[in-house]
């Protein structure tokens, strides 16, 4: 299932992931898409997208709460509860 055009949480967290991971760019990223689905994401690059995405929103993800998420979905899920522009 795609974002709703107007989540704005949603397109900046998919924004973040474009400038993370430059091979996102070519895939549609979905509230189902996985580290799978993304060429080069690994555990390092993960930890880069979390740092990417905590200085983007001004937010502090909780290790245990990231460390966990399935997918971007979770993600963006994540965010929005802890982000005040939600």
């Amino acid at each position: 299932m795609s974002f709703a055009t107007d989540d704005a949480v949603a397109q900046r967290v998919v924004s973040v992931i474009g400038k993370t991971f430059p091979t996102a760019r070519s895939i549609e990223v979905t509230q189902e898409t996985t580290s799978v689905d993304v060429p080069g994401w690994d555990s390092l690059a993960y930890t880069f997208l979390i740092m990417n995405v905590e200085a983007e929103f001004g937010i502090e993800l909780p290790f245990e709460a990231a460390s966990g998420l399935a997918n971007v979905g979770d993600l963006v899920e994540l965010v929005r509860s802890l982000s005040t522009e939600s």
